[in-house]
């Protein structure tokens, strides 16, 4: 079974990107969710997810510093970064903590099958 997790804080969002998730993924998928950065390494380290995709701006532990503790403990996790900040420092830091993909909002579904493709 393919694992997910979608970390973001915004509920609007996080419910709009495991629609699209599960539009494209089916029910095959296990899709679980985060609220904020604490909540995604707790998550992460209890699902094993093979995708997370992660926000940036996030309370408790932002999605850069959530992304290094999970990357620690599960190396082949693939993280995607979601932000609406096209900073180059967040683009270096996810690069860093070993980022697959950094997608600026709002992205479109067809990027969003390119990075689960």
């Amino acid at each position: 079974m393919f694992k997910v997790l979608v970390a973001e804080d915004e509920p609007k969002s996080r419910g709009a990107l495991i629609s699209r998730l599960r539009g494209i993924l089916g029910d095959a998928a296990l899709i679980e969710a985060a609220s904020d950065g604490n909540d995604a390494v707790d998550k992460a380290l209890r699902v094993q997810p093979d995708v997370i995709f992660m926000d940036i701006e996030m309370p408790g532990k932002n999605g850069l510093e959530a992304a290094a503790v999970i990357k620690k403990q599960i190396q082949t996790v693939h993280i995607i970064f979601l932000t609406a900040y096209a900073r180059f420092e967040y683009a270096r830091s996810a690069i860093s903590v070993g980022a697959m993909e950094y997608l600026l909002k709002p992205y479109s579904s067809r990027e969003i099958i390119h990075v689960t493709g």
